[in-house]
């Protein structure tokens, strides 16, 4: 990593990346948009609360078709979703509170945040938002 890159980085040793020249290592970065699921937090939300509604082996035949190729994406999640019809309210906050950020994305989010770059998640639930926020420490 570049000695820019690596001051725009707060100077961690232990941030992986291999810029060394360009608008994000002169500027930062201006958006950064990922995954949610086992990226920022470790867990699989849908299989949290698909646990909780005791369905979690329905979700994952549904997720080995998919990978098998015998269901697209969005079919896959409809599915797995239809699976979690009639959970309680109540199971999202018990999800939330067991959800845990990946090692450095509260660094990350704070990195980007006092970088005023904007930042995005795919997650669709509300409680992915709050698990973003979790990550975060907020």
């Amino acid at each position: 990593m570049s000695d820019t890159s690596r001051h725009r980085a707060g100077g961690s040793a232990d941030l992986s990346g291999a810029l060394s020249e360009g608008p994000l290592v002169t500027e930062g970065p201006g958006l950064l948009v990922m995954d949610v699921d086992s990226t920022l937090i470790e867990q699989e939300v849908i299989e949290l609360i698909a646990e909780r509604a005791g369905t979690r082996e329905l979700g994952a035949e549904v997720t080995a078709r998919a990978m098998r190729g015998e269901l697209d994406f969005a079919a896959s999640l409809r599915e797995r979703v239809a699976t979690l019809a009639g959970v309680p309210q109540g199971v999202f906050a018990q999800v939330l509170a067991e959800v845990r950020p990946t090692m450095g994305a509260a660094e990350l989010i704070e990195r980007c945040t006092h970088a005023a770059a904007g930042w995005g998640s795919s997650g669709r639930f509300r409680g992915g938002r709050g698990a973003s926020g979790q990550a975060a420490g907020h």
